[in-house]
């Protein structure tokens, strides 16, 4: 992994296990390349991550049933028999029966007979334990080409470096007991509260499940999956929030490669707790063999920094980048966020947008007033509770807590204007606190797709979308070119 980012498996016990087995996997290597030179220290360290892999395996308890998906079986369903083969001629070779080597490696006569005749996968569990045998003899190629890119062995979650949830509360809570100022927008989403105040807003509130309810994404996966026959796909789920939207769009891409879905789903959010809904959702809901999925607690305004989500960390495969739902509200500058992304992709690789259209030109801003839903008060309580209660919450001496809505046209993307939500903090003092907590983009779709044109990302698909008649809304598939 990258010194950028450190790794979480499904327990550090399985990250241990993890290390061994790659480590071990490079002592063989060597061996194999340069023969006896290296066959005297490399046969006794290798001894030693045996015992090593035998300690940390001693208080797993072993599986009783075979493993219900690739994430448990560490071996796939296609190299399953030769594996079996292996085995069986290794464990002759050793001069060991089926019940001595059952009770060397620790595990029941009748799970080493079911792998040895191929009508089980042995779990990771399992290949540990026989990999601990000395007599066995077993390299780690006999079941992986490389632990390290195998997705049965790679943990499910990645903590980028200076994600920092602790210090963030402490940040945001520093602004807010300030004399007032601009709060960033990840704030919104590092406290659980107002993370699950928001998460309860796009779940009930009609508007926002309206919306989500009518964008087009099983038309925009149709497009990607003709994009991406024949080649693994990795989808980067951008801010995913409670992961419902990326969790459909990929539900409907593997239904169109229903023969190989081949496809990697990473959910990135800065908010664990969206990220572990999102993850656990995603988990539910995608079960087909062939398809894995990650967590990373990192901030999208780092990308570059992440290997995982870049084109030279996946070579070979196809990557789609999503940034669903609100996230590209969240975003301090459009043009440099496409110019970084446009350095982490490669030729093809395709990105999805949900945006929210104009309600008028930018160059009419009294005739945006008129019609754009906030600042014609129509307000929406339940949006205006999720941001006033965490100005209550985190003002100390807070009597009670407005929101102003105001409007600006100078944006860095042509064409485009932005909301935003104003919080009037009065103190039991008297005093009033003024924070800009929110904001929400709105955009030409065509200015728009001609901007990223110009940033090297054409635009193959542009689906408007609504609730009832009027369309305010748009998803956009686009390419790097």
């Amino acid at each position: 992994m990258s010194d950028n980012v450190t790794t979480s498996g499904l327990d550090g016990q399985h990250e241990v296990q993890a290390h061994l087995v790659a480590t071990l996997q490079v002592l063989q290597r060597l061996e194999n390349q340069r023969g006896a030179a290296v066959h005297g220290w490399g046969s006794r360290v290798a001894h030693l991550i045996q015992l090593a892999l035998r300690e940390v395996s001693d208080g797993e308890a072993e599986p009783e049933q075979p493993a219900p998906n690739a994430e448990h079986a560490a071996v796939q369903p296609g190299p399953l028999p030769n594996f079996a083969a292996v085995l069986r001629e290794k464990r002759a070779g050793s001069g060991l029966t089926q019940e001595q080597l059952a009770r060397r490696a620790g595990i029941s006569k009748r799970t080493l007979y079911s792998v040895e005749s191929g009508t089980q996968a042995p779990s990771r569990s399992t290949l540990v334990r026989l990999l601990a045998v000395p007599e066995l003899r077993l390299a780690v190629t006999d079941f992986s080409s490389d632990v390290n890119a195998d997705p049965a062995w790679a943990p499910n979650c990645w903590w980028a470096q200076g994600y920092n949830p602790s210090q963030l509360m402490q940040d945001m809570a520093n602004l807010l007991n300030g004399p007032g100022g601009q709060l960033e927008q990840t704030h919104l989403y590092i406290e659980p509260q107002s993370a699950n105040d928001y998460m309860a807003l796009c779940s009930s509130a009609p508007v926002y499940v309206g919306f989500r309810n009518a964008s087009p994404l099983e038309q925009i996966a149709a497009a990607i999956v003709k994009r991406c026959a024949g080649v693994g796909l990795d989808v980067a789920g951008l801010g995913s929030g409670d992961g419902q939207s990326e969790v459909r769009l990929t539900e409907a891409i593997v239904r169109g490669r229903a023969a190989a879905p081949d496809l990697r789903l990473y959910l990135l959010d800065i908010s664990h707790t969206m990220l572990n809904v999102a993850y656990k959702h995603a988990k539910i809901a995608l079960t087909a063999p062939g398809i894995q999925v990650y967590g990373l607690h990192a901030n999208f305004h780092e990308l570059g920094r992440y290997p995982i989500l870049r084109a030279d960390g996946a070579k070979g495969r196809r990557r789609l980048y999503t940034l669903l739902g609100g996230t590209m509200a969240n975003l301090d500058n459009e043009v440099r966020f496409f110019q970084e992304l446009r350095s982490c992709a490669a030729t093809d690789d395709l990105c999805v947008l949900d945006l929210q259209l104009a309600y008028a030109p930018v160059e009419k801003p009294d005739e945006i007033r008129r019609r754009d839903p906030p600042l014609t008060a129509q307000g929406n309580p339940p949006h205006h509770k999720w941001l006033t209660g965490l100005l209550e919450r985190h003002c100390q001496g807070a009597a009670s807590a407005e929101l102003e809505v105001d409007l600006t046209t100078h944006c860095p993307v042509p064409g485009s204007y932005e909301i935003d939500f104003l919080g009037h903090v009065r103190m039991r003092d008297g005093l009033e606190r003024r924070f800009l907590v929110h904001r929400v983009k709105r955009y030409d779709s065509e200015r728009l797709a001609a901007c990223l044109d110009e940033l090297g990302w054409e635009c193959l698909s542009l689906l408007k979308y609504g609730v009832g008649t009027q369309k305010t809304a748009a998803v956009m598939l686009l390419r790097r070119r």
